[in-house]
């Protein structure tokens, strides 16, 4: 009989398994909802930026310095770009999104969700 130890031993192969299998192309049709679960990490790069980024799910571990960076770019978790892409839908422009990324870059921190006034 299985211990539960075994049980989350073989989930976690599994799971290392799926993810060494996922292509780009499976990583960008992936929705949000799933890659902040999935426990990824990748390269972007982005035509408002001047340097690539990396988009993180929620749940991955990742070694940051105090800046938020890791491997010296800036690190975005999938919650942060549902939060960019609610002020999309809202209204802003390239130049808003292209200002909130490069602060982001620059100073670290976290985007959170606007408090109600």
């Amino acid at each position: 009989m299985s211990t539960l130890m075994d049980i989350a031993r073989r989930a976690a192969a599994r799971a290392r398994e799926r993810k060494a299998s996922l292509t780009p192309e499976d990583v960008l049709r992936m929705p949000l909802s799933e890659f902040a679960q999935a426990g990824l990490v990748v390269a972007v790069r982005f035509p408002l930026l001047d340097e690539p980024v990396y988009l993180a799910s929620d749940d991955a571990t990742l070694s940051l310095d105090e800046r938020g960076r890791h491997q010296g770019r800036p690190v975005f978790r999938a919650r942060e770009w549902r939060r960019l892409l609610d002020l999309v839908q809202q209204g802003m422009d390239a130049n808003g999104l292209r200002l909130l990324l490069e602060a982001k870059a620059v100073f670290g921190g976290e985007l959170l969700p606007a408090e109600p006034a």
